[in-house]
């Protein structure tokens, strides 16, 4: 379809495409989230994570309302987010499944607590641990907003896209 008559079919209340195909188009960071429950920690994967604040700095991250990671900053109240390096898409499928940890690792990468329990990987460029201060429920995934209380710069450079990792998210509709 060209330009000029995509354009006349919007203005005729037209719907062009699915409109998943356009938001796979969006450009997304891929992150480490991480929290802990009851001395237990878990990281996943994650692309929906922007900061919403200046002043307070304020990060919101998008997590699936059926899944453990949800439980997880529900009941803990805080979540870290790890900035994955750039040109190691390996690292972040090796988060693909969240696996318990041993040792001083999860899924085979260092990590440490922060203040308040929330995993950081000591691979990623930089991390920020947050305090929830409000909840969002925004369809099937609920938005946890944050508030940065500790964080760290470890590696100045560019962090990892969805795209460049190969990897995609999406949901079939039922």
């Amino acid at each position: 379809m060209h330009r000029a008559s995509a354009l006349a079919h919007l203005e005729t209340g037209g719907l062009l495409i699915d409109p998943s195909q356009v938001l796979r188009q969006f450009p997304y960071g891929l992150y480490l989230v991480g929290a802990s429950r009851n001395g237990h920690p878990l990281i996943i994967l994650a692309n929906w994570v922007t900061q919403v604040s200046f002043s307070p700095p304020l990060v919101a991250v998008a997590v699936e309302v059926q899944s453990k990671m949800h439980e997880f900053i529900a009941d803990s109240g805080y979540f870290s987010v790890n900035v994955l390096p750039a040109g190691n898409p390996d690292l972040a499928k090796d988060f693909l499944k969240s696996r318990e940890p041993k040792g001083g690792s999860i899924n085979g990468h260092a990590f440490q607590l922060g203040r308040h329990a929330s995993p950081l990987i000591e691979e990623a460029n930089s991390w920020v641990e947050c305090q929830v201060v409000s909840i969002h429920e925004t369809g099937d995934h609920t938005l946890f907003v944050g508030q940065v209380i500790q964080s760290s710069l470890n590696v100045q450079g560019p962090g990892m896209t969805l795209r460049e990792s190969g990897l995609n998210y999406y949901k079939k509709n039922d």
